[in-house]
């Protein structure tokens, strides 16, 4: 069933800023497997990982909210929203990256149950 509903999610970071998770992160379906992580600048980390949750017909579908900070000074929010469904197409998306300076990319799968995607930062 759902348990092999499995993101990854990488993250890439090639710019000056750094990213602190805070409370906007949220799973609709799974389960945390590794909970979003600090991402540090000029960093390549696992941010997050979920898993559906086993006998399930659910998949691994949430967000991951981070504060960006530059140079220590906090200068904005994203979400990094994702959704690796029981049925239906996988997907990955950013919200509220009004960061001057700041571009993120996602790469995401659009089918399969075991999945990575990959964020990028520049």
């Amino acid at each position: 069933m759902s348990a092999n509903c499995n993101i990854t999610n990488t993250f890439l970071n090639s710019s000056q800023f750094s990213f602190t998770p805070n409370a906007n992160s949220s799973l609709s379906s799974g389960n945390w497997v590794i909970s979003p992580q600090p991402i540090p600048a000029g960093g390549s980390v696992v941010a997050f990982q979920a898993i559906g949750v086993a006998g399930t017909a659910t998949g691994a579908v949430g967000q991951a909210g981070y504060n960006v900070f530059q140079n220590g000074t906090q200068v904005g929010m994203v979400t990094l929203t994702f959704s690796d469904p029981y049925s239906g197409n996988n997907g990955a998306s950013v919200g509220s990256n009004n960061v001057p300076g700041l571009s993120i990319a996602v790469s995401c799968p659009e089918h399969g149950s075991t999945i990575t995607a990959e964020w990028s930062a520049s």
